[in-house]
């Protein structure tokens, strides 16, 4: 299992760039998470297969829009 970084409501591309070179200098992965996708559980997002994450994708609301790293 490979470290990864779920990153939530980046919009500054250049900031994003620049933690994406840093974490595959890191070898950790990064992985954008999508507004109809913030309620899913942290373990199922990061590890869980699309037909577990079917049932989370229903309710398209997000939640916020602060930028975040998990």
């Amino acid at each position: 299992m490979k470290e990864t970084v779920l990153v939530y409501n980046m919009n500054d591309k250049k900031a994003l760039q620049m933690l994406q070179f840093l974490a595959a200098r890191m070898n950790v992965r990064t992985r954008l998470v999508k507004p109809k996708q913030y309620k899913m559980p942290l373990g199922l997002l990061a590890f869980g297969s699309a037909e577990e994450q079917e049932e989370y994708l229903k309710d398209p609301d997000g939640g916020f829009e602060d930028a975040m790293l998990v």
